[in-house]
C-alpha cells in the first residue's frame, strides 16, 4: 500500500518516528507532519500566513517534511503539493494520548484523518494511553495486523478508523472492541 502518515505531536515525536519504521518495512510511506506540536487543534488551517516546509530525516532511511501548520494542513500540501503518489491511505498517529469521548472532536491527530477521508481515502487515527514507558513499537505491532485487512484494496475509503490503545494491550494477548462514536450530546 501506499500510505501518507501525519499527526499533530509533531515531525519528530516518537510515535510518528516508531509508525514510520514499522510501516516502512512493509509498504511505501510519504511523512507530512506538523514541524512542532500541534495537539488539540481539531480541525484548524493556516490561511493568515505563509506554509512552509522543510525535510526532515525521522528515521531508518526515511525522509519526512515538516510543515509550519496543523495536521489538516499537512494533508492538504501533502495531496496536492508534496506526495509523489496518490496514497491509498492516511495513518496519523501514534498519539501520545488516548483520543476518545469528548476530547475526539479537538484531536489533531483525528483531525488529520478525517482530512484524508474527505479525500475519499481509508484514514486510521492511531493513540496509546500515556504511561511512564510508552511502548509505541509494541502498539504498531499489535494493531497493524489487525487494521491492514480493514484498509487494503481500497475497503472504507471516506472512513476513518479512530483506534486507541490501552497500556494493558501491550502486555499478554490483547482482546479488540469495536464501538460506535457518537459527536454531540443527542438531546
Amino acid at each position: 500500500m501506499k500510505i501518507m502518515i501525519t499527526n499533530d505531536d509533531g515531525i519528530t515525536a516518537p510515535g510518528l518516528v516508531s509508525l514510520c519504521n514499522y510501516l516502512n518495512q512493509y509498504h511505501d510511506v510519504f511523512v507530512v507532519a506538523p514541524d512542532n506540536e500541534r495537539s488539540g487543534v481539531s480541525q484548524s488551517i493556516t490561511y493568515r500566513r505563509p506554509v512552509f516546509h522543510k525535510e526532515y530525516r525521522i528515521g531508518e532511511g526515511i525522509h519526512g517534511i515538516g510543515v509550519n501548520g496543523y495536521p489538516v494542513d499537512c494533508v492538504k500540501v501533502a495531496m496536492f503539493e508534496l506526495c509523489p503518489f496518490r496514497p491509498d491511505l492516511v495513518v496519523s498517529g501514534i498519539n501520545s494520548g488516548l483520543n476518545v469521548g469528548l476530547n475526539v472532536g479537538h484531536s489533531g491527530t483525528v483531525a488529520g484523518a478525517l482530512a484524508g477521508a474527505q479525500y475519499g481515502l481509508a484514514s486510521i487515527a492511531l493513540s496509546l494511553e500515556e504511561h511512564s514507558v510508552m511502548n509505541y513499537q509494541r502498539a504498531i505491532e499489535i494493531v497493524w495486523p489487525v487494521l491492514r485487512p480493514l484498509v487494503e484494496n481500497g475497503q472504507h475509503r471516506g472512513s476513518v478508523l479512530n483506534v486507541n490503545i490501552p497500556t494493558a494491550a501491550l502486555e499478554g494477548e490483547p482482546e479488540f472492541a469495536v464501538v460506535p462514536m457518537r459527536l454531540g450530546s443527542g438531546a
